[in-house]
């Protein structure tokens, strides 16, 4: 009986490593092949961590019960041990959950967070990666944010912005205008562009799309290839 526990407790870990490689090939890999929106796309990324969290902290319970079941005493003894061990992990996925919640953190976004400026690149579940100006990435773990105010930069003095119009005749989204700016070299990725549909009618569609670029030479290059694009697909 005693083998067959820890052969048991050994699979409950093989499964957990299986299931956070899992996770992270969806958030690496599979959304991008999937959800062909830039925004749609960011919207899942951001929120991934939360449910993540949410799922190993039931899981972390649920491998707790599994131990205190059989051997109550030993349970309860392995129980407190790994709090004590695992207390600033537990303690960083806890102050993620509950920082996520009330300070509305997104990737892309640019905060000062005590003596840290730079871009959100990741809201993972243990901690927050910023790129800095310089282009190095920080890890910030949740706990030491717990007394850190969390300032929200204005990105409108670091980017152009330019509108324009194309009329098509070809049948195209969207999505699939959205997804070809994203992927410019071009292009300010923490902003989208704006697509609206102005005129459409059995012939053509008439689009407005704002774009938006950290140097107002790039512009023309967007605008360019955007209308290439549209008359070529």
């Amino acid at each position: 009986m005693s083998q067959l526990s820890i052969l048991n407790y050994v699979w409950v870990l093989f499964v957990g490593i299986l299931l956070w490689v899992f996770i992270q090939f969806v958030k690496r890999y599979l959304i991008y092949a999937i959800v062909k929106s830039p925004i749609r796309q960011k919207r899942i990324i951001n929120s991934i961590p939360i449910y993540a969290s949410l799922f190993w902290l039931l899981y972390g319970v649920y491998v707790m019960y599994l131990f205190i079941k059989p051997y109550p005493l030993m349970g309860v003894l392995v129980f407190l041990v790994s709090i004590i061990i695992a207390r600033k992990p537990i303690n960083n996925l806890i102050q993620g959950l509950f920082i996520r919640f009330k300070a509305n953190i997104e990737q892309g976004q640019r905060v000062r967070i005590g003596n840290y400026e730079g871009t959100i690149m990741e809201t993972n579940s243990f901690d927050l990666v910023l790129e800095a100006s310089s282009g190095e990435l920080i890890h910030i773990p949740y706990s030491t944010l717990e007394n850190e105010k969390i300032i929200f930069k204005d990105f409108s003095s670091d980017f152009f912005s330019d509108s324009f119009k194309i009329n098509t005749i070809q049948h195209i989204s969207i999505e699939q205008i959205e997804e070809y700016i994203a992927n410019l070299p071009w292009t300010f990725s923490n902003y989208p562009p704006k697509i609206s549909i102005i005129e459409e009618d059995s012939n053509s569609i008439t689009f407005e799309i704002i774009v938006y670029s950290i140097d107002r030479r790039y512009l023309s290059f967007i605008k360019k290839d955007v209308r290439v694009f549209c008359n070529a697909i």
